[in-house]
């Protein structure tokens, strides 16, 4: 088989293969363009296992058009869920190395061959990912994807305290959840996916949960190049997830339980905290949003009125990310102050400038 371009470190398996899941559920629209990106990888010695969690679309027609043998299609009779269907799609995998790649993405070819590199290459990891670009439900380039946060710029490779300091530091996380690579024995060390903390439980948390826990035993690591384009739709769960919550965010009651983990041997710089005080601040205007859009405008003005400090207001000074938040959250409290809050959402548009 060719692998070409493959490089690994001389003294370990040089070609070994690779188990690439793909769970799925109702994107016969985008499945045939992920598989194809899949099938033409540069590096061939893969199995790719199609997990169907009971789709009601053309899904199974699209994969079983492929004639590719290395395609391997499973289909739940009843939904499992996100994360019982990803566990499920493991189940399956034969072999050491483990990638989970989203059924709408499309992948450059080098993605495989690159993540499975940088694995044989450096022992301490267990888990790599790549970075991505976002395209629209039409193939469209949006953005760039994800960047790191300034204390993990410039590295590829993180322990655990290094990704809770980018956690705190961030709104959100910055790993690209669906360009994963693992070692199997990540998931006997660390866990399985937890669906506690998907959507419908923990709202999207779940792949920082995980992440977090494998870093307590492994090195993780961001590859620098951008390897997917990852689709953005507003179908998507955490899409749906975000614009109707009125509660905290689950993000921040999982980063709040590792916070007390053994596996951080030093205390967290003060400039640190004050940043993730600051982004939960953050998270309650965007509850405060919410609330206005089902017209519970008298919770929102209250909670908005409740959450400013004097201690948000100089943190809103230590860059121009938090200035700019800052900005919109004083035009929220003037729309209400004028009677205009039907208008609050609208200055949510805004929040490219920012996030």
């Amino acid at each position: 088989m060719s692998n070409s371009g493959f490089k690994a470190t001389s003294g370990v398996q040089s070609f070994p293969f690779v188990s690439v899941c793909i769970p799925t559920y109702n994107h016969g629209r985008y499945i045939g363009k992920t598989l194809q990106s899949i099938v033409n990888q540069t590096y061939k010695n893969i199995e790719i296992i199609v997990c169907d969690n009971a789709s009601t679309d053309n899904t199974r027609e699209v994969v079983e058009s492929f004639s590719d043998s290395r395609i391997k299609y499973y289909r739940n009779q009843t939904n499992l869920g996100p994360a019982k269907n990803s566990i499920k799609a493991r189940m399956f995998a034969r072999y050491e190395y483990i990638a989970f790649y989203h059924s709408d993405d499309i992948y450059d070819p080098r993605i495989v061959e690159s993540e499975l590199s940088f694995l044989l290459n450096r022992p301490e990891v267990g888990v790599v990912f790549a970075r991505d670009i976002l395209i629209d439900e039409r193939d469209r380039v949006i953005s760039l994807g994800v960047s790191l946060p300034r204390c993990l710029r410039n590295r590829e490779v993180f322990t655990f305290a290094d990704v809770l300091k980018g956690l705190l530091e961030r709104c959100g996380s910055f790993f690209v959840w669906p360009a994963l690579m693992a070692r199997k024995q990540v998931f006997d060390v660390a866990g399985e996916f937890n669906d506690e903390y998907t959507v419908g439980g923990l709202g999207g948390a779940g792949d920082v949960a995980f992440i977090l826990q494998t870093a307590k035993h492994f090195s993780v690591a961001i590859l620098k190049e951008r390897l997917l384009r990852r689709r953005i739709s507003s179908g998507q769960g955490s899409t749906s997830y975000e614009n109707n919550r009125v509660t905290r965010s689950y993000f921040y009651t999982v980063l709040a339980d590792f916070m007390k983990s053994s596996a951080l041997t030093r205390p967290i710089e003060k400039k640190l905290i004050l940043q993730y005080e600051y982004n939960i601040f953050w998270d309650d205007v965007k509850i405060v949003k919410n609330m206005i859009r089902q017209n519970r405008d008298k919770e929102g003005r209250g909670l908005l009125r409740r959450i400013f400090s004097w201690r948000i207001f100089f943190t809103g000074f230590a860059n121009l990310r938090n200035f700019g938040k800052l900005v919109l959250y004083a035009l929220m409290r003037c729309s209400f102050l004028v009677g205009l809050q039907a208008k609050v959402v609208n200055i949510f548009k805004l929040l490219p400038i920012v996030e």
